[in-house]
């Protein structure tokens, strides 16, 4: 990616600037082949966890009949809890770094065009947590099929990836968030991990605040943390998790657009 690309902007102060093109225009500043070989790589991981653990617990699983629950949860608490979180604030948080680097939202401001910049960025984050949650997917199916599980019992499983996805969406308008108050890379991506990590605590500490919390809602739009079938597939559980995901993504786009207009440049 060039620098020409990050500064690219909108042209005049009085033409209406479409979502898709303040899409087009906000997803040429992001590394997106990074991303994708983050997840593919975090993807692979998780399920060489998942498979360890259905195959050195394999006659329990049997005697159970557990499958696919055994490699979805095992790999998904811990990529999904830590990093995957990290990966998605890492690329948002270069994004957002650009915007000072380049004064772009100076000159966004100075002609009225954050909102149209900001839904493009928002489209973006919805874009990657799709990409991520995709091939989060995609390899628990190879491996669930490698296996020799049942492919037929995959709904809930995919109904899950998109609440994941939800949440992965959250983790990236916070972290645009977050980028209103701290200006640089390395800051950005700090006070992400200190989210992440206190996301973690939060779980162990206080599980029923953990379920509203921005950077788990991966986990738990996914399911890695339910204790029983029931509630894994249980619609009004994911109602829920999606119910929280798309507030905390209306409040946080909104606040963000709220505080570039207002600052003084």
């Amino acid at each position: 990616m060039t620098a020409n690309a990050a500064t690219t902007t909108f042209s005049t102060p009085r033409r209406r600037v479409g979502l898709a093109t303040s899409w087009r225009i906000e997803r040429t500043k992001v590394r997106t082949s990074w991303f994708l070989i983050g997840a593919v790589i975090l993807g692979i991981f998780a399920q060489l966890l998942g498979a360890w653990n259905y195959t050195t617990n394999l006659s329990i699983f049997q005697e159970q009949g557990v499958t696919w629950t055994a490699i979805w949860v095992q790999g998904g608490i811990l990529v999904t809890s830590i990093f995957l979180p990290l990966l998605y604030v890492v690329i948002l948080a270069h994004t957002g770094s650009l915007e000072y680097q380049t004064r772009g939202w100076q000159r966004l401001a100075s002609i009225d065009r954050v909102a149209p910049a900001m839904l493009g960025k928002v489209l973006v984050a919805l874009e990657l947590a799709l990409i991520g949650m995709a091939v989060y997917c995609a390899a628990a199916i190879a491996c669930g099929l490698l296996l020799g599980f049942d492919p037929s019992q995959l709904g809930p499983y995919l109904v899950r990836g998109l609440c994941g996805a939800l949440g992965a969406w959250v983790i990236g308008t916070v972290t645009m968030l977050l980028a209103t108050w701290f200006r640089t890379f390395a800051t950005i991506s700090a006070a992400g991990l200190v989210l992440v990590i206190a996301g973690m605590g939060l779980t162990m500490a206080v599980p029923p605040l953990a379920t509203a919390y921005p950077f788990t809602l991966i986990t738990f739009g996914m399911g890695a943390r339910e204790q029983t079938d029931a509630e894994f597939a249980s619609p009004a559980n994911m109602l829920g998790t999606a119910t929280i995901c798309l507030a905390w993504i209306a409040l946080s786009t909104a606040l963000t657009i709220s505080r570039i207009r207002r600052r003084e440049w």
